[in-house]
Order: structure tokens, then sequence, then C-alpha cells
């Protein structure tokens, strides 16, 4: 019995001992440094132990699934000075590897690109260092749920980092954050061809983009592309590109555009031609006299826009300049006042203009002021000014009606300390009701022949005694 018992008790240890060696053999540790070189394809995980300076062709290449490659601080660099490989690539996932993570070192000096995956899924790209290519520093082509965070791509060519659709229908839910995009040719960031849905364009710094081509800006969604869906553009900042901020292109529909800061963009801070974008909370902010032409422009074909809580300052044409459908413009603040320069006054056309091409814009709760012509001027159809506040014209009028705009209501809207008339209505295809108007340079109100008066239109303090013409005014 003694002697049976004793060797249970071998046998449990001789068991024990090898599941730990089983345990040991199959839960290697990470890999160490491994010298590789150029054009090495990579089918385990690799940490980079030197440099790869002057490669040929591609950089490295990956070669499997589930892998890390770790640069280790070093520096992948090819040869576009010199003239390499037009195809050469730094790092290639073109192969569609899943699960593959790019990080910690150098990319530079390639002629097409820096990181390119095409029909891979989950793949993280980050803490890259990268200069110098020709089209892009980082392409996403097809595949879902990648992940493009903190890298630094400088003079990455036509775009800095890219998202295109693949073969496959549609490319999904990939994101982009708090990379640091400087000097592209044509965009910082674009989702540019074929069916892109849900991707995330988050905490990015975009700067120093020359916009060689027409439709650059800092952050482009939806040039040349067939559909690209509920796209969210959040907390990025944008300053000093020859181009615009934030371009919402016409094969976009559902884009939320939140919470950006935009300064001293050469085009419109926001651009929107695309399906029922959102716009709301962002912040423009021109610190140099006629840097930013517009803070939001609706172009025609944009419909169901939403623009609502921004913050324009500065803008030298326009603060929001409407030619879409349906716009709902909301709660916003207009100023034209120039930080840096505040004895200078920007809005040469109006705070907010409503385009003669723009139809049943609702206009609604505005604060504009300290323009340098109008607060507002209405040339669209069906157009909506309500509870709006507009303050201080150097020249021109309040809100000014022009002759071919039909169908607009001016309601409950104060005009006030405007060099010209208050409300000025050009149009007799106009109702006012309830508004109120003071301390302009010439009437409150000044209306032609044949406009509704909806009654309870109040003025005062207005430089021309009559204080109102064209409507029944009563004291405030």
């Amino acid at each position: 019995m003694a002697g049976r018992q004793s060797r249970r008790t071998s046998s449990r240890t001789a068991a024990v001992a090898l599941l730990a060696l089983g345990a040991f053999v199959f839960h290697p540790s990470p890999a160490a440094a491994q010298p590789v070189g150029c054009g090495a394809v990579l089918t385990e995980d690799t940490t980079l132990a030197a440099d790869l300076i002057d490669c040929p062709g591609d950089g490295l290449v990956i070669g499997a699934p589930g892998i890390t490659v770790d640069l280790g601080g070093h520096t992948v660099s090819g040869q576009i000075i010199q003239g390499g490989d037009p195809g050469q690539v730094g790092i290639d996932n073109s192969a569609g590897h899943d699960d593959v993570t790019i990080r910690n070192g150098t990319v530079s000096y390639f002629q097409r690109g820096g990181v390119h995956l095409a029909g891979a899924d989950r793949n993280l790209v980050t803490g890259l260092d990268m200069f110098l290519f020709d089209e892009f520093g980082i392409l996403i082509e097809g595949g879902s749920d990648n992940r493009i965070a903190a890298n630094t791509p400088q003079a990455p060519g036509t775009v800095g980092i890219e998202v295109r659709g693949g073969a496959t229908p549609t490319t999904l839910n990939n994101v982009i954050a708090d990379n640091v995009v400087t000097s592209s040719s044509s965009a910082g960031i674009a989702l540019r061809s074929g069916r892109i849905a849900g991707t995330v364009v988050e905490g990015n710094e975009v700067t120093g983009n020359s916009n060689e081509e027409p439709w650059g800006a800092a952050i482009v969604v939806a040039y040349r592309a067939v559909d690209v869906t509920a796209t969210t553009v959040r907390g990025n900042t944008a300053y000093r590109n020859f181009g615009g901020g934030v371009f919402v292109g016409r094969a976009a529909e559902g884009t939320v555009v939140e919470r950006n800061a935009l300064r001293d963009n050469g085009a419109a801070e926001i651009e929107n031609t695309g399906d029922r974008t959102v716009i709301r909370s962002n912040t423009v902010d021109s610190q140099i006299p006629g840097s930013t032409t517009v803070g939001v422009q609706l172009n025609i074909g944009s419909r169901n826009a939403q623009v609502t809580a921004n913050s324009i300052r500065g803008a030298s044409l326009a603060g929001i300049d409407d030619s879409g459908r349906r716009s709902d413009i909301r709660l916003n603040i207009v100023d034209g006042q120039y930080t840096a320069f505040p004895d200078d006054w920007a809005g040469w056309l109006a705070g907010i203009a409503v385009r003669p091409e723009a139809t049943g814009a609702d206009i609604e709760g505005n604060v504009v002021r300290r323009q340098s012509m109008n607060g507002m001027v209405v040339g669209g159809r069906n157009t909506l000014l309500r509870y709006n506040a507009v303050d201080q014209t150097l020249y021109g009028d309040g809100v000014l009606v022009e002759p071919g705009a039909t169908g607009t209501r001016v309601e409950r809207t104060v005009a006030t300390r405007h060099r010209d008339d208050g409300i000025d209505v050009d149009s007799a295809a106009t109702t006012l009701t309830g508004n109120l108007a003071t301390d302009n340079g010439d009437l409150g109100i000044e209306a032609v022949a044949g406009v509704i008066d909806g009654g309870g239109n109040r003025a005062a303090r207005n430089d021309n005694p009559t204080q109102c013409v064209g409507v029944t005014c009563t004291a405030p």
C-alpha cells in the first residue's frame, strides 16, 4: 500500500512539472530585437535592432496576421531623394493581414508612402514619426476597425492620412485619432473614394497644408467617393492651412462636425455640400485679418444641414453663408471683431448671409454683432428669421431683405446700433412681426410698400424721427 501511494505521489509531481513546462513552452516572452534587412517579410513579432537606411524597394512587408512590428525607436528610410522605386512603401500590409500592430519609430523618404493597409482589419499604427512621401503618409484602403493614432506625418505628399473604400462594399469604423499632420500638399486627413462608413476623426492637429488640389482642406470628407456615411469629425485643431478647415463633399450623408478649433485657414473653415450634416459647437477664431473668408459655408447641394451653437469670429466675408436647402441655423454667435486686432471688424457681406439659391432656411436664436457691412442679408426663398439679436454694423443695416427674396418672415428680432437701418426690407413678399429696432443711424424699420405687417413691431431712439416706414411701430 505504501509503495502504491508513493508511486501516485511521484506521478502527480511529474504531471505538475510537465504542466509547468508546457506553460513555459507555449507562452514565450516578447520577441527580442532582431536583425532584419530592407524588404524583409515579417511573419512573427519583430523588434528592430538597428536602422534600415536607403531601402531601394519597400522597407518592411507584413507577412502574417496577429503580429507586432516594433521599430524600437529606429528609422526605416527609402530613396525618394535618389529616385527610388515609384511604388515603394515604408511598411506594407497590402496583403491585408488582420490584427497587426506597427509602432514606435521613424518611417521616412519612401517614394509612394509611409504605411499601407489594404483590406486589413483591426490594425493599429501608432507612435510613428514620418517624413517625406509623394502620395500618402498612411493609407487605409478597405478594411475595418483599424486605428491610426499618435503619429506625426510631415510633408507626407498629397494626403497625410487617407481612407479609401476598398474591394469590399464598405470600409467600416476606422479611427484616426491624436495625430499631428504637417505640410501635406492637398489634405491633412481625407476620406476620398468608394464606400466608407462610421469613420471617426478625432483629436488631430493639421497645419501647413498647401492645397495643391482644388478639393484640398485640412480634413476632407467624401471627395470623389460613392457613399460616405456616419462620419464624425470631433475635437480636431486646424490652423494656417492654405485651403479650408473641414470640407464635407456631396457624397457624404450624416456627417457630424463638432467641437473643432479652426483658425486662420485660407478658405471656408467648414464647407458643406453633403446631406444631413450636423455642424455644432465648433470654434472659429481668425487672428489674422483677411485669412478666413467664411466661417461656415453651405453650398448649393447642401441639404438639411444643422448649424448649431458655433462661435465664429473674424470671418472676412461672412460668418455663415447659406446656399443650401432647408438649412437649420440656430444659437450661433457670429462676431466680426478680430481677437488680435479689436479695432478691425470683418463681415464685408454679412454675419449671416442667405443667398438667392437658398430655400427654406430656418435662422433662429443667433447673436450677430460687430460686422463691417450688414448683420444679416436674406436673398433666398421661404426664409424664417426669428428670435435673433443683431448689434452694431459699421456701414450697413442690421437685417437686409433683398428685392429678389420671397416668402421671408422676420419675427421677434432685435436690431440695435447700426449705421443705416435696423431692419431694411426691399421685397414686398416679406412679413414683419414683433421686431424691436433701437439706436440705429437712420430708421428702425424701413419697408417697401406691400410688406405684410404682422403687428407688434417697436422702434425707439433711431436717428430718423419717423422711426418706421412701411409698417406700424410703437414705442417699446
